[in-house]
């Protein structure tokens, strides 16, 4: 599966005089911000990578984004960083 911005590229790469914001909108790669929902991608993601969650505990300063990636991919790109740390660091007692 393409990324966000691979598939506006595309779009746009298309020539239909669409601007990026419109693609955006009409193909709702905006990121995501409903919190439940994130929470819930971010404990499958500590439920699923125990070893990484030690890291993270063991003040790794990588591991955090380790996790980080691995809820963005899951949310195929669309999940906002910012958030992911912040519900990461709750989640973990960070």
């Amino acid at each position: 599966m393409a990324t966000p911005l691979v598939l506006v590229f595309e779009e746009l790469w298309k020539g239909e005089g669409k601007t990026a914001a419109q693609i955006v909108s009409e193909q709702q790669l905006e990121l995501m911000q409903d919190r439940e929902a994130l929470e819930e991608l971010c404990q499958a993601t500590i439920d699923g990578h125990p070893q990484v969650v030690m890291d993270v505990k063991k003040r790794n300063p990588k591991a955090i984004n380790k996790l980080i990636g691995l809820v963005r991919k899951a949310s195929l790109s669309r999940a906002d960083p910012t958030l992911i740390k912040e519900i990461l660091e709750k989640k973990l007692s960070l």
